[in-house]
Order: C-alpha cells, then structure tokens, then sequence
C-alpha cells in the first residue's frame, strides 16, 4: 500500500474514526484504525463492538492494500505532523507502516488486518428518515442531561429516545423524575418510529458529523446508522419501547409564572451552594419555591449550612402555591436554554410542572416535586 494525502485531511479522518477506537481493550484490534487505499481515496475504518465508523477521504493511490495500526498512535503522530503531504507506505507482508512527512519519517508497528472486526451493516428490513446534523445537535443538546445513570435496572432510561409519527419527529429523555422533549416539524418520511438510541451515541454522532451535513438516519431492529457522502457511523439500540409521553405532559395548570432565565438560574445555583447535601450516591438539593403576589421566592436549608432564600420579581397567573423540588433537576435544564424568559405551569404542589422557553415551543420540560410517599412520573409513563 502506498497513498499521499495532505495532512490537515488525514488528521481530520483520523479524528473522526477513532472516537470509535476502543481505549482499553483485551483484543488489540479493537483499539486499532484499518485503512483500506483504494483507486483516488482512503477508507478509514474503527470498530469497538459499541459504535463503528468508516469515513472516505480523497487521496492520490500509488498501490492498493489495507493497514491495521494503533488508533490512538496515529492520531498522536498525525496531527503533530508538519503542513503538507504526508506519505503512507505499508509492505505486503511487512509489520510496520511509514508514516513520512516534511523532514520526518516514522514506522510504527501495524496488526494482522484479518483480526479486524467485520465492519456492522443494518439487515433486514431498514427504515430511514433525513436531518441535518445540527438538528440532531438540538436533540442531544435539550434532552441528554435528563437520561437516567442506572444501566441495570433501568437501561431504557439511559438512552435518548426517537418517535417519528406523521411527520413529526419527538425526541425526549427521562429519568422518571424529569422528562425532557425536543419536537420537530415537517419530517418528509412517512415512516414512523420507536426507537432508543444509547445517549453516548448521540454524543458521539454529533461531535463527528459537520453542521451543516444533511444525515440519513437508517435503522432496524437492533442497531442504527446516521450516514453522510463520506461517514457511516453505526451503534447499537437499546432494547424496549418508549413510554406514552404524551401522558406525562402536565394539562391544565392553576397557576402560570413568567421569570427570567437566568435570574432564576442564577438562584437555583447560588442557593444549592447551601441547600445541596452530598452522600456517596446522591445529592439532595430540595428546594422550596413559592409563587405570590408578584414574587418568586426559592429557599433551601441544610443541616449543616443552614439556611438561604432568594427571590425575585415574577408574572404570576392563576393562585398562589408552594412546591418543593430537585434544585439541580431544574438549574440542568435551565442552562440548555438561551430565552430571556421561561414559562412555569404549575397544576398542585403534589404534580409534576412543566417548563417551557418563551422562544421556543418545540421543547418543554416536565419535573417531578418532592413528594416522597406519592409517585412521580413514572407510574404515568
């Protein structure tokens, strides 16, 4: 194998397949970059049995062939690399590949190609739909923070899940304490879909696909792939169906307070300094907010800090209430927006609320009270 490629270009490859390089593995494959040279390009291929992905890049081919070497080796080598072409040259039969740029020359030691896993491909009866790669940017942004951490007893709260129907595409999240839902409009597919997607996925996805890529999303019953012009990105899927979201979604609330973000943001963290107490697997940040004549006010005690209130001016429609929740639950959520003002629906001190943006009325988000001995959302999902 023998290939020139502009440095700049195979950095940027590189950096995009070896997010899914495995960092620690017993099988040393797993952890390498295969490149296949093939007539005018270089296909980039890594493999860690969780997430694969393969990206095409232009090159000047010399001599077809496949090298396996170490992802994070390469990416370390490459992007340290002066300016201009880089030389890729690998031996039929040999054990390194040359790596030789502007006054440098490097052999790092390759692996037997045919360890390289068989890269996944979606069988059986796929399904698909298009969007653009910043809109899948919106989804992980407004729904990754509310997924729940527990992979054992509750691994399909852990993911991000998709619902595609008449053509409305919702994305939503939920630890069974917060629900967080993400709504777009006007999808062309006339497919519909129920699928969960592993959070880390999504993350991934986005981080590898450009802004402005258009993404064809292809799926099937076990594993999902977001593929452009020149990357295949494919994940497994969490098993099991979404919840009827629809039910968790607070209607007709007595009480409707208007305050600004980040005013009130700026209170919840200021006050959580003291009211959040830390034990080994959890936080509690209890928060006790009251609505009245005009005032916000929120307040939280601690054993041992003490005590705190804050309040601040607010439009306050319908009675007066007091409801106690997770501080930090609603300062995640108020950080991922950008409006001035957010709107709180309030229907008991006993229900969950909801919190919507005043600048956009695809997102809401719903959280649970403080209410130990009545159950939460997840006896309605």
């Amino acid at each position: 194998m023998k290939a020139v490629i502009n440095q700049r270009e195979l950095d940027k490859a590189i950096q995009i397949v070896n997010r899914a390089a495995a960092n620690k593995s017993m099988i040393a494959a797993l952890s390498g970059i295969l490149i296949n040279a093939e007539t005018d390009k270089l296909i980039l291929m890594a493999n860690n049995h969780e997430i694969a992905i393969k990206h095409t890049v232009d090159a000047d081919v010399d001599e077809p062939g496949k090298v396996l070497v170490s992802g994070r080796l390469l990416s370390d080598l490459v992007k340290r690399m002066p300016a201009g072409d880089v030389t890729l040259k690998h031996d039929a039969g040999g054990n390194s590949l040359n790596i030789k740029g502007t006054g440098t020359s490097y052999n790092i030691l390759s692996m037997r190609v045919y360890d390289f896993p068989d890269f996944p491909a979606i069988e059986g009866d796929a399904n698909y739909f298009s969007m653009l790669a910043a809109e899948l940017r919106e989804i992980y942004k407004h729904t990754a923070f509310a997924v729940s951490t527990d992979t054992v007893s509750r691994p399909m709260y852990t993911g991000i899940h998709l619902m595609l129907k008449n053509q409305q595409l919702s994305a939503f999240s939920t630890d069974t304490h917060r629900f967080a839902l993400k709504r777009f409009d006007g999808q062309l597919s006339e497919t519909e879909a129920n699928i969960i997607i592993p959070t880390k996925t999504l993350a991934e996805a986005t981080m590898v696909l450009g802004p402005d890529d258009p993404v064809d999303i292809i799926w099937s019953t076990n594993k999902i792939a977001f593929t452009t012009p020149n990357t295949y990105f494919v994940s497994r899927l969490i098993s099991g169906k979404s919840p009827d979201f629809e039910r968790i979604i607070p209607q007709d609330p007595g009480t409707v307070v208007t305050v600004s973000r980040e005013q009130f943001l700026t209170a919840l963290e200021r006050l959580s300094i003291v009211s959040m107490e830390r034990h080994k697997d959890f936080c509690l940040n209890d928060t006790v907010m009251t609505v009245k004549d005009g005032v916000l006010k929120i307040s939280g005690t601690s054993r041992e800090k003490g005590h705190a209130e804050e309040e601040m001016p607010a439009d306050i429609t319908g009675e007066s209430m007091e409801i106690i929740f997770n501080g930090t639950n609603v300062s995640e959520c108020l950080k991922v927006l950008s409006s001035d003002k957010v709107i709180i629906s309030l229907v008991s001190p006993k229900r969950p609320a909801m919190l919507v943006a005043d600048n956009d009325d695809k997102f809401l988000y719903v959280f649970s009270p403080v209410v130990r001995s009545v159950p939460g959302m997840e006896a309605a999902s």
